[in-house]
């Protein structure tokens, strides 16, 4: 490890300090201006999510009970539905950010956690349990993000170990990636009706470019654009889904505020082009050289034209108008008199 990522990690360890002493409501901090927990504002917001999600890691790691678990998840669940239109969510997301506070890879391993949790409860059968517990979120929620197949199949609640990982695909390519390993673990309850779910950290892996020139483009871009203000950590929060803020999946459609309207797709160019040919086409049947009506609009009568007394009925929404069986040609401008 360099001596950069030592001073970064040291940076985020100081941070993540100074927010948990503001966030106690101790009484050494409460005369204390700078650690005193702040009342508005993305860092109040923060600490209000932080403490959602750390009530919930607790009550699922030692449940009292199946309401205790479903109370907390609930009102973390209202919370976000609440906050995920706020401006300022980028921000509210940056502050629990480190690694000491409540990342992204930690609220993965949380929901993942509370899924563990309510398939045990639901395998049991128990309607008054589950009554009281919600579902987890949707696929279309979370965004259609994949799931670990473990947890899809059923195989992971009747294991004692799940074990899992996070990979900040938010971060730059060239600057390198950082990859989080997790494990939940089942452990005995106060509640027999369901077992608890604890998140142990394995740590933590960054990916770095394998060529020297790789190497040499990843220092040059740590120094251009430092990685916490890379443009793809900046709209992390419009990609955000579901109750535990997780990335959406490369599937999702976008996401807009209720009663916004979808923007109307401009035309292709070959759109463009065939409309302008059927206009034209318009043009030349309503005003035919040999026709002795102009266009006519109405629904067509669905019958033959033996039933139309000779009459040639038009089929679809654009009519030709009226003619007679007899002349759809023309005479000679020289003819005399009837045809035989």
């Amino acid at each position: 490890m360099g001596q950069s990522d030592s001073a970064l990690l040291q940076a985020e360890e100081d941070r993540a300090r100074d927010f948990r002493q503001r966030g106690s409501h101790s009484a050494d901090t409460s005369h204390s201006p700078s650690r005193r927990r702040p009342e508005a504002g993305a860092e109040a917001k923060a600490h209000e999510l932080f403490d959602l999600l750390l009530t919930l890691e607790q009550q699922l790691a030692d449940p009292s009970s199946v309401a205790s678990v479903g109370q907390a998840y609930r009102q973390l669940h209202e919370w976000t539905k609440r906050h995920v239109w706020d401006k300022d969510l980028q921000e509210v997301l940056e502050w629990l950010k480190p690694d000491g506070i409540y990342p992204t890879w930690k609220r993965q391993a949380l929901e993942e956690a509370y899924r563990l949790f309510y398939e045990d409860v639901a395998k049991d059968g128990d309607a008054e349990a589950i009554a009281v517990l919600p579902e987890p979120p949707t696929s279309e929620e979370i965004g259609f993000r994949r799931l670990p197949e473990a947890l899809v199949s059923g195989a992971a609640v009747r294991a004692p170990l799940f074990s899992s990982f996070f990979e900040d695909k938010t971060a730059c390519p060239i600057a390198g990636r950082r990859r989080w390993d997790y494990e939940i673990k089942r452990t005995e309850a106060k509640d027999s009706k369901a077992h608890g779910r604890e998140i142990v950290p394995q740590g933590v892996r960054e990916t770095k470019p394998a060529s020297a020139t790789g190497s040499i483009a990843q220092a040059i871009a740590q120094v251009l654009v430092p990685t916490d203000q890379c443009c793809a950590r900046r709209d992390e929060a419009r990609r955000a889904r579901g109750p535990f803020f997780l990335p959406e999946g490369p599937r999702a459609a976008p996401l807009r505020p209720p009663g916004q309207k979808a923007p109307r797709p401009r035309p292709l160019e070959h759109e463009k082009a065939e409309n302008a040919e059927g206009k034209q086409k318009t043009s030349y049947d309503s005003h035919g050289p040999y026709q002795s009506h102009p266009h006519q609009s109405g629904p067509a009568s669905g019958r033959s034209d033996h039933e139309n007394g000779g009459r040639m009925v038009p089929w679809g929404p654009r009519q030709r108008g009226y003619l007679k069986e007899l002349s759809m040609f023309p005479p000679p401008h020289n003819a005399v008199g009837p045809l035989p």
